[in-house]
């Protein structure tokens, strides 16, 4: 079974058996959050969009919207998505980030922070997405967070077998609550043609709140609020999953 890029594989079932149970919570919260600071905006950009659902939801036919993203797969199908809208799709990684034009809002969400491997890669997409805002503009992104107080979270094995798709995804803890690593053996069946199979594999890193709190601030933000993304409630000690909103000095 061949190995292939995160969510090369996925990308056509994504939403199928992630996207749509992930993307209720997190939308909710972030229109709350809007609300609660006052957010208006008639420009912003997604930083792992993915399939493109968080920007249709946005789009109005006024604003102008990028959505970025550094796996091809998932950009097709946002392509399709969102055609006609107008809105710009990039293929970049975000520590490299460079928006043709800087926004009022950028949003990242479903613990795309948590895909950056190391301290200095975090640092160097802080600091491009703040390059990428105007003065007084906001970044709303989710995250987990290494809490102490969280249960351990134990190996999972979750076997998916629909009419189109057979999988085994394994979900196992990184050593001392640093994280986690996904195993994911996926086949799809193709039209006419059998079936296609590919192996990948996803690593999570769960940032401490001191690590990130310091960077952004280095970097040029203030913190407006955090929340749990289920309730809009100040997280306690043991909540990992959370949304965060600063503003850009």
């Amino acid at each position: 079974m061949p190995s292939v890029a995160p969510y090369a594989s996925i990308a056509p079932i994504y939403d199928q058996l992630v996207g749509d149970a992930g993307f209720e919570p997190i939308w909710n919260t972030f229109r709350r959050s809007c609300a609660l600071y006052k957010i208006r905006f008639s420009s912003a950009a997604d930083i792992g969009c993915g399939t493109g659902r968080f920007l249709a939801k946005l789009a109005d036919g006024q604003r102008r919207l990028y959505g970025v993203d550094r796996s091809a797969a998932m950009l097709r199908v946002a392509a399709r998505r969102l055609a006609g809208t107008g809105i710009v799709l990039l293929r970049q990684d975000m520590t490299r980030l460079d928006l043709p034009d800087p926004v009022e809002l950028v949003a990242c969400n479903f613990n795309t922070i948590n895909y950056l491997p190391s301290v200095s890669a975090l640092q160097a997409a802080l600091e491009n997405i703040a390059a990428g805002l105007l003065a007084g503009g906001h970044l709303v992104f989710d995250v987990m967070i290494r809490a102490r107080d969280a249960p351990a979270m134990p190996a999972l094995r979750q076997l998916i077998d629909l009419p189109r798709v057979k999988a085994r995804w394994d979900n196992r803890p990184l050593a001392n609550r640093e994280g986690a690593v996904v195993h994911m053996h996926t086949c799809l069946q193709q039209t006419g043609r059998g079936w296609a199979c590919a192996q990948e594999r996803h690593v999570q890193v769960w940032w401490p709140w001191p690590t990130l709190e310091r960077l952004l601030s280095a970097v040029g933000f203030r913190l407006l609020g955090r929340h749990r993304l289920f309730d809009h409630r100040p997280p306690g000690p043991s909540d990992q999953w959370i949304q965060v909103v600063v503003g850009r000095r």
